[in-house]
């Protein structure tokens, strides 16, 4: 959890600097959890329009894809256990 907690406030950080130069950002996360998708939609910077995406994949599809891509579906599984 401490490698993500880093990732993300290196995301953030870089986010912010962005918005404060002008530029439109856009986060692709995947399967974050409530409390990581809060802190990735909070910035401190001002007039800033927030747009949240979610595609919702079915969970026989996603199997379908981990087999084919990896050879098995380790990713869902964990992901099932978070």
């Amino acid at each position: 959890m401490r490698d993500e907690f880093v990732v993300y406030s290196m995301i953030a950080d870089m986010r912010d600097e962005l918005l404060e130069k002008g530029y439109s950002v856009v986060i692709d996360s995947t399967a974050p959890d409530n409390i990581t998708r809060q802190f990735l939609l909070t910035t401190r910077k001002k007039h800033v329009n927030s747009l949240l995406i979610m595609l919702i994949v079915d969970r026989a599809v996603l199997i379908k894809r981990n087999i084919e891509k990896f050879g098995d579906a380790r990713a869902v599984i964990a992901w099932d256990k978070r």
